[in-house]
């Protein structure tokens, strides 16, 4: 299948819901994916499926390779009934209150596999 990217990065656009958290570091982007069954919001932790090809929601109890981050989602999608292509963060700073993750997974279970891809976990005061 053809990935094909979403028009979602404009560079006008602005979001302030506090997911971005690094104005030094560089947010890679692109798109992935996304494995049928999920309906996900943005800041979903995903990983990556090497026999699939396909990004879940990350998890640490899973079989797969998917148990490590590979990058984060970047818009809500609804992938219930069918695999899409989804736009996606390979890499920036992200306010952990933001994030979620699979199972009972939270960022402290991910910090080293996110680190290791350039993702960064950032603690954000409530404010």
């Amino acid at each position: 299948m053809e990935k094909k990217m979403p028009n979602v990065f404009n560079n006008e656009r602005q979001d302030y819901d506090n997911l971005l958290t690094e104005a030094t570091v560089k947010y890679t982007t692109g798109s992935e994916v996304l494995a049928k069954g999920n309906k996900l919001k943005r800041g979903a932790v995903l990983g990556y499926n090497f026999a699939t090809d396909k990004v879940t929601l990350v998890n640490k109890g899973a079989t797969d390779t998917s148990k490590a981050v590979y990058c984060v989602l970047a818009e809500d999608f609804d992938a219930t009934d069918k695999d899409m292509v989804v736009p996606v963060y390979y890499s920036g700073g992200f306010n952990v209150r933001k994030l979620t993750f699979g199972g009972n997974d939270t960022y402290k279970d991910h910090k080293l596999s996110a680190r290791l891809v350039a993702i960064f976990f950032n603690n954000i005061p409530r404010g």
